[in-house]
This record gives C-alpha cells, structure tokens and sequence, in this order.
C-alpha cells in the first residue's frame, strides 16, 4: 500500500513495493473558515452573486472556501472527527485568551502565554 507523506511545503507518495516516489497536489490556503453547526439550522452562503444553501445538522461542519474556481463554495462535512478536533481548538483558544486577560490583559502581545496560543 502506498504512504502519504504530509510535511510543511512538501506532500508526496511513496510506494514500497516499486520505491516510486511521486508527488501531491492540494489546493493550498483553498480553505477560507469552518463553522460547526451549534444546531440543525439553514445555511445561506452568499459571495458576490454567487449564493449556496444547505441544510445543517448539529455538529455538521460547514467549510467556505476562497475563490470560485471550487465547483461549490460551501460544503457541508458529516463527521465527528472534525467536530471534536475544531471543538478542541476551539477550548484552547479559549482557555488562552482566559490566560492572557488574568495575566496581561491581551492576547496578541502576550509575552508570559505559550506562543502556539497567542492569536
């Protein structure tokens, strides 16, 4: 079976059996936000006169993406694996701003907040 290696600026397949190596494309920074869906609700994405609608479930993830060149703008994700791993950045940003507003009142310039919480 082949293995995907993911690494800041380099993305590539590596295939044991033949020693073949070959690379990946993605659609770098095509990700514009990801909301999670607090409650079943409709969603209207609107950019420019470009206009998607879903309709959501609790904990449906919903990404935008930047530019129009994507078939949709907005899609909607069904899975809990996202959920948590957002809900846990989420709490994290959350308990660090909470740590900086005890310690400095701010946290962009924070000095005393671990640097992978600072904003």
């Amino acid at each position: 079976m082949k293995t995907l290696f993911i690494r800041e600026g380099m993305n590539m397949t590596v295939d044991p059996e033949t020693n073949e190596i070959s690379s990946v494309s993605s659609a770098r920074e095509a990700i514009q936000r990801i909301y999670v869906a607090p409650e079943p609700m409709h969603v209207i994405y609107q950019s420019g006169q470009r206009r998607e609608e879903a309709d959501v479930e609790k904990n449906d993830v919903i990404v935008t993406f930047y530019t129009d060149e994507f078939d949709k703008r907005m899609i909607v994700v069904k899975s809990e694996e996202w959920t948590k791993n957002i809900e846990g950045y989420e709490k994290r940003m959350e308990e660090a701003k909470t740590k900086c507003e005890d310690c400095c009142g701010t946290q962009e310039a924070c000095t005393k907040c671990p640097k992978s919480f600072a904003a």
